[in-house]
């Protein structure tokens, strides 16, 4: 996840409602759905290798 950025923004914001996420990063709600949507994957692929490196 970046550091600084709309990605760990929406991260932070993950259980929100997307009106909520959009009126605070100034972008559409439909923009704002995609984002949680990606961030969701981006966690789940640092799940899976933060487990992959503790088994190794």
């Amino acid at each position: 996840m970046p550091e600084i950025g709309g990605f760990r923004e929406v991260v932070e914001m993950i259980n929100g409602d997307a009106d909520t996420i959009a009126a605070r990063l100034h972008i559409h709600p439909g923009s704002a759905r995609a984002r949680v949507a990606t961030a969701k994957r981006l966690l789940m692929i640092d799940r899976t290798v933060l487990e992959h490196e503790v088994a190794a």
